[in-house]
C-alpha cells in the first residue's frame, strides 16, 4: 500500500479515536444508537467524491464511477462486519463492543477501498499508454469489493490456442505489480469463449488459457496460494453470439483481485 494509502488510513484513525472518546463519556448506558452514529460518522469522512474520469470514446480503457466512492462502500462493509464480530464476542458489554468493532472495520474497510480507487485509477492510466491496447481496450472495473480486469481474448491468446502472446506480458505485468504492493490479496483467473465450436473443447480451452495466466503469475513471484484458475467456456456470455463484435467480447479473460478476508 502506498504512502497516500498509509496516511489516509491514520488520519482516519485519529478521528475515530476521537470519537471513541467522545462516546466513551457521554453515552454511560451504550444503546443501540451507538452503534449505528459512529459508523456512519466514519462513512462521512471516507465518502469524499473523487475525480475519476471516464476514457475518452475515441479508444482506451474504461474506467466505472459512481456517487459513493468504493472508500464508503468499504468503510460500511467494514463497519457493519466490525460491529456485528464485536457484539459477539463482547460479553455483557455488546453494544460498547459493537462501537469499537464498528470503528475497527470501517478503518480497514475505507482504507481497502481506497487502495482499490486509486488500483483502477494507476491501471487504466497504464493501459491507456499501451498502442497495442488503443483498439481493443482492457477494462478495468471495481466489483463490489473487487478489482476485475477483463483483456479481450485476441490480446493475449492466438485463435484456437492457449498459449500466451508476448503481446500481452505487459498488461500481465502492471496486474503483476498490483499484487505485488498487496500481499494479502487474492486472484481469480478466469477463461471464457465465444459459442462457436463444440462446448466441450471450449471449455477446455477457456481452462487451459486461465492457467496458462496463473502460470505466468507464478513465474514472475505471486505465491500459487493466491491464485485460483476456472474456465468456463461459452456459459457466461456478456454479448450476443450472434455477430462478429459480440463474440469477439466474449472471448475473453477476467481477471479479479479479491480484498482480503
Amino acid at each position: 500500500m502506498n504512502r497516500l494509502a498509509f496516511g489516509r488510513i491514520r488520519a482516519e484513525s485519529a478521528i475515530i479515536k476521537t470519537v471513541l472518546i467522545i462516546f466513551e463519556n457521554l453515552i454511560m448506558n451504550y444503546k443501540l444508537i451507538s452503534v449505528l452514529l459512529l459508523p456512519m460518522l466514519i462513512v462521512g469522512c471516507a465518502a469524499t467524491p473523487t475525480n475519476t474520469t471516464p476514457a475518452a470514446s475515441t479508444g482506451g480503457n474504461t474506467t466505472d464511477s459512481s456517487g459513493l466512492m468504493n472508500t464508503g462502500i468499504g468503510a460500511i462493509t467494514g463497519a457493519a462486519a466490525g460491529a456485528a464480530i464485536g457484539a459477539a464476542i463482547g460479553g455483557k458489554n455488546k453494544a460498547k463492543s459493537a462501537v469499537i468493532g464498528a470503528a475497527a472495520g470501517a478503518v480497514l474497510g475505507s482504507g481497502l477501498g481506497y487502495y482499490f480507487d486509486q488500483q483502477q485509477q494507476q491501471l487504466t492510466a497504464e493501459f491507456q499508454k499501451m498502442p497495442e491496447l488503443q483498439t481493443t481496450p482492457v477494462v478495468v472495473k471495481k466489483d463490489n469489493q473487487d478489482l476485475a480486469i477483463i483483456t479481450p481474448g485476441n490480446i493475449a491468446f492466438a485463435s484456437g490456442s492457449s498459449v500466451l502472446q508476448t503481446s500481452v506480458y505487459p498488461v500481465l505485468d502492471k496486474i503483476i505489480a498490483v499484487l505485488k504492493q498487496s500481499l494479502t490479496t487474492r486472484v481469480t483467473i478466469s477463461g471464457h469463449t465465444d459459442s462457436v465450436g463444440k462446448p466441450d473443447l471450449n471449455l477446455q480451452l477457456s481452462k487451459s488459457r486461465a492457467e496458462s495466466i496463473a502460470k505466468y503469475f507464478i513465474q514472475q513471484g505471486i505465491t500459487s496460494s493466491r491464485i485460483q484458475a476456472f474456465g468456463y467456456g461459452d456459459t457466461q456470455p456478456i454479448a450476443s453470439n450472434d455477430n462478429d463484435q459480440g463474440r469477439a467480447q466474449n472471448r475473453r479473460v477476467e481477471i479479479k483481485i479479491h480484498a482480503p478476508q
